[in-house]
């Protein structure tokens, strides 16, 4: 049996990873009462400015004059230097990795092991005896996933699996299941509708001296939330607004409840 193995997918270059310099700005608040503080991360969300690029249409803005309206700073346009959902949650919780150019030929691996499980933010939580809450779809620091969405390698075994002919003989098999190594929608929406709906019981149960990361995997595909969205298959933009109209309402009923 052979079986064909690289290590690195994406580059064919050594990276020093310690090399990499963060972004980190200090941000004082005048409001001295300690609360949670909540990321919430709505996975590939277009910028209302981007989309109005596209449609020329003024109703794009309607869920950020909404949040204007009930008090929330809102900003309009936004810009990533990566596209990759792992390489851009590593880069946040590393203030800011992404401004360097090397950055996104980080390997898979490298990314798990030198920036998720050793996030230098949350290692800076932990040391002002701040709690961290993991909602997200990344094991982070002693924190596991909340869902397993996304497909990454977290032992050496596993990277030697996930990218050899081994997964690829398994896959013809008709018989195989294969259960977390893919993306399966069903597993994907209700991961979103446990977010959605019950988030906010759970980050009633927080100590106010905690940092909540949530994870939505909206309005990233599959564009499917039943019964109140009917599954489309992203053939084109106009599937992609829809969903994301979609995802507004929903945010907005997230956002509601917490608030109150």
């Amino acid at each position: 049996l052979t079986l064909i193995f690289k290590h690195n997918p994406n580059s064919n270059n050594k990276i020093n990873y310690k090399s990499f310099q963060n972004a980190y700005k200090s941000i004082h608040l005048k409001d001295s009462v300690i609360k949670p503080v909540l990321l919430i991360v709505s996975d590939e969300y277009s910028s209302p400015d981007n989309l109005y690029t596209l449609f020329k249409d003024s109703n794009l803005y309607q869920f950020s004059t909404q949040l204007k309206k009930d008090g929330w700073e809102v900003r309009n346009n936004s810009y990533s230097y990566e596209t990759s959902t792992i390489h851009s949650v590593a880069s946040i919780l590393n203030y800011n990795l992404s401004l360097n150019k090397d950055y996104k030929e980080s390997d898979l691996a490298a990314i798990e092991y030198n920036y998720l499980k050793h996030s230098l933010l949350i290692d800076s939580l932990y040391k002002k005896d701040a709690k961290f809450i993991n909602f997200g779809i990344f094991d982070i620091d002693n924190k596991k996933k909340y869902s397993p969405l996304y497909v990454y390698p977290e032992s050496f075994t596993e990277n030697f699996l996930l990218y050899s002919c081994y997964i690829f003989a398994k896959r013809q098999l008709t018989n195989f299941n294969e259960g977390k190594l893919n993306n399966k929608d069903e597993l994907i929406m209700e991961h979103n509708k446990r977010i959605i709906n019950d988030i906010n019981s759970e980050i009633k149960k927080a100590d106010a001296k905690t940092f909540i990361k949530i994870h939505l995997y909206m309005p990233h595909a599959p564009l499917y939330y039943e019964p109140e969205f009917k599954k489309l298959e992203l053939k084109n933009v106009n599937d992609y607004l829809q969903y994301w109209n979609f995802t507004n309402k929903k945010l907005t009923e997230m956002l509601s409840k917490l608030d109150k």
